[in-house]
């Protein structure tokens, strides 16, 4: 996937900064080695995170009787009867704690002995402490702030210490007031990276059996992208994320609904050095339910497990939620019993002894197969024109140890293997995948070469056009002699059945001078006169005309050269008319007229005289 970072210091809104943080494609992140890749068999063992319990816990740590009260110890108790691996024990759930303020001399001292008796308790009954955790805020604009969590965090990782958990877990903290001024890249490197550099340097230094696990939230870790950056920045071995399955979503966006969640717990799993399974993928608030299966699918794909990670549950409750606790007489005992049922189904059904011969893809150089990808479909088709006479392929690992071989070859993970040729017909390539623990895999792909060269597809589309234009054309007022307009009719059939059979460049420039031509061809009638002579009327070439010597024929004298012929609007030449013998008339009755006039005057003349 590929992780696209802009400075949000220009960014106006919330929809912005949402949008600038979207994964976008591949990216070489996801490649690079970071800390927690294991190489051993995975071994899932599971761990109840006391935040399940959250609303009894408190009752007993505030006092309260409602819900029902339950002591740190009883849900330790609890978690081991019914078959729990662990516990996350979060430091909210021990005497003394604090989301805010730094424990007093004497707190701490109470606090580290509770930290002590947790364990010894917990050796005897035989569970483990998976993890702990504490609230922070490493966004904070306020500096002084940022340095009291920073030294609560420090002294947390000594409680971490004191009572046996390998990760202690820590948040970015949620956007500040200033995010849109100042933008996430900026608050991230400057704020959040130090702090946990800090912390993590200290653990390194006095406590080296703890790492720092840093928990996506949908806070200023939202999605996948934002979670890589941060590790890239922060560059410290003991620094991991705790992957909370249950809060990926769009960066400051309270609705994750539609959000690809599994995409995103699939690309940290490389990195995290803890978990948290959560019953419903969007958020508490939700409905869809999580795909047990498919995070335990990705997970055995993955490197996580192989170096003893637990695989932690935590539920959370909303009211009205089957297992609330404030409408139950008693903690959710049922409720959590039954998910961690459904859970260690899916952890049953998704083992398989050749999870270590994975590959996560498999890329060709002549295109893409005509299948969908997935680890445990092993045969794969692709077909290729004539002209392709070789192929390279690309075979991309799930296992770190797994060998690769193309055909035989061993070749690198990701890099493309030499020049196989292609034969005419179909071509078998074999993949096999040695894994870790001597277990091969076979991934079989079939490219079929075809027999001949295709020949380029015809744009027909200028020959349907002119069909369309020819069709348009009516003799419903016999505009045009039927002759003509029958032409044009059999051009038409004779163009339409050409777009069938047309297999060359110049099989289609004949079919359409063909159609044009017929088009060109139409004649109009002459005004007055019809065609059921055949056209043999005046202005045509027929016998019954002087031999074609009349008005409007052929001959030479009347091509276009009288003086008289007209032309109408359309174009067409009108028949040449009396024009001559009319003038003729005129002039005349023009001379009578002078005459009658001559002798009138004279007349008067003699009168007068």
């Amino acid at each position: 996937m590929y992780v696209s970072f802009y400075p949000l210091t220009l960014a106006k809104d919330v929809h912005v900064l949402s949008k600038l943080y979207r994964i976008k494609g591949p990216d070489p992140q996801c490649d690079k080695a970071l800390p927690h890749l294991g190489s051993g068999p995975a071994i899932y063992k599971t761990s109840l995170n006391l935040y399940t319990f959250n609303m009894n816990l408190n009752s007993w740590i505030q006092g309260r009787t409602s819900p029902e009260p339950m002591k740190t110890i009883e849900a330790i108790k609890w978690a081991h009867e019914n078959g729990f691996d662990a516990v996350d024990i979060t430091a909210y759930y021990i005497p003394g704690y604090s989301n805010t303020a730094m424990p007093t001399e004497e707190q701490q001292k109470e606090i580290l002995a509770f930290a002590k008796s947790i364990k010894e308790y917990s050796d005897n009954l035989g569970i483990a402490i998976s993890g702990t955790g504490i609230q922070n805020n490493f966004a904070d604009p306020n500096q002084k702030r940022r340095e009291l969590d920073i030294e609560r965090t420090k002294f947390y990782i000594q409680v971490a210490a004191e009572m046996g958990a390998p990760v202690i877990r820590v948040f970015a903290g949620p956007p500040p007031a200033d995010i849109l001024r100042s933008g996430w890249e900026a608050i991230t490197k400057d704020r959040i990276t130090p702090a946990i550099q800090e912390i993590a340097d200290f653990a390194q230094e006095n406590y080296p059996s703890v790492e720092i696990g840093v928990q996506n939230h949908g806070d200023m870790l939202a999605m996948a992208n934002q979670v890589l950056q941060l590790l890239e920045w922060v560059d410290r071995d003991n620094v991991g994320i705790v992957n909370d399955t249950g809060y990926y979503r769009d960066f400051m966006s309270l609705d994750a609904r539609g959000y690809d969640w599994y995409s995103d717990i699939a690309l940290i799993l490389p990195y995290s050095n803890n978990f948290q399974v959560k019953k419903k993928p969007g958020g508490a608030e939700t409905t869809e339910l999580m795909d047990l299966e498919r995070i335990f699918k990705d997970m055995r794909s993955s490197s996580y497990g192989r170096n003893g990670e637990y695989v932690p549950v935590e539920l959370l409750w909303n009211p009205g939620d089957e297992g609330y606790p404030g409408d139950l007489a008693e903690p959710p005992y049922e409720e959590t019993l039954a998910f961690l049922t459904k859970m260690k189904i899916a952890m049953e059904r998704t083992k398989r002894s050749d999870i270590y011969s994975d590959l996560s893809g498999i890329y060709l150089s002549t295109g893409g197969l005509n299948e969908e990808f997935y680890a445990g479909k092993t045969n794969y088709t692709q077909t290729v024109d004539n002209n392709v006479t070789n192929v390279t392929v690309t075979a991309k690992k799930a296992e770190s140890q797994a060998v690769i071989r193309v055909n035989g070859e061993i070749v690198e993970s990701g890099k493309p293997s030499g020049q196989i040729a292609l034969n005419v017909g179909i071509n078998t390539i074999s993949i096999v995948v040695s894994g870790a623990n001597d277990v091969e895999k076979t991934y079989t792909i079939e490219i079929t070469r075809e027999a001949q060269a295709k020949t380029p597809s015809l744009d027909l589309a200028p020959l349907e056009t002119l069909i369309a234009v020819a069709k348009a054309i009516t003799n419903n007022n016999s505009v045009y002699t039927d002759s003509s307009f029958a032409v044009l009719q059999t051009a038409i059939e004779e163009a339409v059945s050409a777009l069938t059979s047309i297999k060359t460049e110049q099989d289609l420039m004949e079919a359409l001078k063909a159609l044009q031509d017929a088009i060109d061809g139409l004649e109009k009638v002459s005004p007055g006169l019809g065609d059921n002579d055949g056209g043999k009327g005046p202005g045509k070439d027929g016998d019954d005309n002087q031999g074609g010597k009349g008005p409007g024929s052929n001959d030479k004298q009347n091509q276009g050269k009288n003086s008289n012929e007209q032309i109408d609007k359309s174009g067409s030449k009108l028949p040449v008319t009396a024009t001559s013998m009319f003038t003729m008339l005129l002039m005349g009755i023009a001379l009578l007229l002078a005459g009658v006039g001559s002798m009138f005057v004279d007349k008067r003349r003699r009168i007068r005289g």
